[in-house]
């Protein structure tokens, strides 16, 4: 799905995974998609859809954020499966409403102490690369 307003005006985006197993199913959550995504940018909001399990929307700080996270893990594997990451035609991820069950499959992370990039001008927004097989370590006593 692809949005009409701008890219940068844009802060959500829409995720598809090709589940065919219900084990992958269950790997996959808001928090693991928190994690996922928070490399590129302060995710706010997760929601996996309730009738479409294979499908998430996940809300960004702001449209760079979402851009940068759509240019690193579109067309990347997770947990073996190829995964399409698409600006989303929703504006904003939506909460349920108060007294509903959503069965865990929507996580609000405004708040959450793990964003990486709440400072301006913070040093991790100059080390955003691709996924890769090589991990980098640093401050190694």
């Amino acid at each position: 799905m692809i949005c009409s307003s701008p890219l940068f005006l844009d802060s959500s985006l829409f995720l598809s995974y090709a589940a065919c197993s219900s084990l992958l199913l269950k790997m996959v959550t808001p928090q693991s998609l928190f994690t996922l995504f928070g490399v590129y940018g302060d995710v706010q909001r997760v929601k996996i859809l309730y009738n479409k399990k294979d499908s998430a929307l996940i809300q960004m700080a702001d449209g760079n954020q979402s851009q940068l996270a759509m240019n690193h893990l579109n067309g990347q594997k997770m947990y073996g499966k190829i995964i399409r990451v698409t600006l989303s035609k929703h504006q904003t991820v939506q909460l349920p409403r108060e007294g509903l069950d959503d069965q865990g499959l929507t996580k609000d992370f405004g708040n959450s102490p793990l964003h990486r990039f709440k400072k301006p001008g913070s040093k991790n927004f100059q080390n955003i690369f691709p996924p890769s097989a090589t991990l980098h370590l640093s401050n190694i006593p």
